[in-house]
């Protein structure tokens, strides 16, 4: 959503976080406690998407969970190529708490030195040109493609708007975006 009720309901999702997460160390103990409070005390048809991850910088772990949220995208620099991980859950505040947990999964993987995980918001690959074309997901692909390899995280950020912005050419940006990068150096 927009406007002020949205500001409302994201201030108080971090909130939440923040207060939960220095003592819980699963993304999905995490997002099933965030869910019992926003079912409660949100207005109905309001809901938060989200992913929650917890890296390991040291050894590359990185264990996560999706709440309806896009799917995470790793660059993997010893291949120049990328892939897309999607795992099953719901967005926070909708499910009641038992069909939530059933539905939410953890999952993990490892990224090797180079790896560049990218998180972003339906408002980049949504964004609408004036000929009503959409920049869509493959476009992303491609510019992570091109362009993780030889650029540290500010960087991919500055050249996956950029290409946003001149894809748009001026149209009315119609949804937030948001873009989450990180990298492991070693």
């Amino acid at each position: 959503g927009k406007g002020v009720p949205a500001t409302l309901v994201m201030t108080m999702t971090r909130s939440v976080i923040r207060s939960m997460a220095p003592n819980v160390l699963s993304p999905y103990e995490l997002l099933t406690k965030v869910n019992r409070i926003l079912k409660t005390d949100i207005k109905k048809g309001m809901f938060v998407s989200m992913w929650y991850g917890i890296m390991n910088i040291e050894t590359g772990h990185l264990r996560y969970a999706n709440a309806g949220h896009n799917p995470m995208i790793i660059y993997r620099a010893d291949k120049n190529d990328i892939e897309s991980y999607e795992v099953e859950g719901s967005p926070l505040g909708i499910l009641a708490e038992k069909l939530f947990n059933k539905k939410l999964v953890e999952a993990d993987l490892y990224l090797n030195v180079g790896d560049v995980v990218i998180e972003y918001t339906d408002g980049v690959t949504e964004a609408f040109n004036a000929n009503q074309e959409m920049y869509d997901s493959p476009r992303l692909e491609k510019c992570i493609r091109d362009n993780a390899g030889k650029m540290i995280p500010d960087e991919l950020i500055t050249a996956i708007n950029t290409d946003v912005v001149n894809f748009v050419q001026g149209f009315e940006q119609s949804d937030d975006i948001l873009i989450i990068i990180a990298k492991r150096k070693s």
